[in-house]
């Protein structure tokens, strides 16, 4: 397997002379153990030429275009170089089984530059976990004040809502109580015009009727005053 598309990677060629299971117990003691027991039972003639490819999400081993180990970055607990040969290293790995296999490798010159470039791929791959870990609370944290606002803005939303019904309810009984003022004003209104139509009628019937009786007055008056003329 191939380091992912732009990935910082780096290749190198060793010998891969076997591997071998290893106790739960790690350490250099373990790992010293376990390349003594794959170097006494393997020929240095049985040893694969590979190219070992290095990034920080894993380790391959390929052999003419065959992937001989693939080792994931996560997955790999311990690793060092043999105390009695600086040229060969193990790498122990944690398979999902829970097992324990320490693989040895041995390079051309010295096993210092693969175990650097392994302590850098492991440290890239820890601070990459860790920013993945950061932006994913930052982002859950971010979900979270998203959620606070909806519900705010539900809940701001709720309450204008309300005050405008209670607006509404409060303007429609403004109106009904005006326009029961204007029917009540407008009755006043109506009763005081027929009132005082009504007296003015008083006023004028009873003007006519003593017009009408000085009149007769008058003229009995002058029905006198004329038969005693031609008398």
């Amino acid at each position: 397997m191939s380091p992912l598309n732009n990935e910082p990677h780096r290749k190198l060629k060793c010998l891969y002379a076997g591997f071998t299971s290893i106790d739960t117990k790690l350490g250099m003691k373990t790992m010293n153990h376990a390349i003594e027991t794959v170097l006494k039972n393997t020929n240095t003639h049985q040893w694969l030429p590979v190219n070992i490819t290095i990034s920080p999400s894993t380790v391959n081993l390929s052999y003419h275009n065959y992937t001989a180990v693939n080792l994931r970055i996560c997955s790999i607990p311990f690793f060092g170089i043999y105390n009695k040969d600086e040229k060969i290293c193990g790498i122990v790995q944690h398979t999902a089984d829970d097992l324990f296999i320490c693989h040895v490798i041995t390079c051309h010159t010295n096993a210092m530059e693969l175990c650097k470039t392994l302590k850098a791929a492991c440290e890239l791959r820890y601070q990459q976990c860790v920013d993945s870990k950061m932006f994913d609370n930052i982002k859950s944290n971010i979900d979270s004040i998203n959620h606070v606002k909806v519900d705010q803005s539900n809940k701001q939303t709720k309450n204008k809502q309300i005050i405008l019904i209670n607006i509404i309810n409060h303007i429609e009984q403004m109106k009904y109580e005006i326009c029961k003022r204007i029917r009540q004003h407008s009755n006043w209104i109506k009763s005081c015009l027929l009132y005082s139509n009504d007296e003015r009628l008083l006023e004028t019937t009873k003007t006519d009727d003593t017009n009408d009786n000085d009149n007769n007055h008058n003229n009995n008056e002058q029905a006198t005053a004329n038969l005693y003329y031609s008398a």
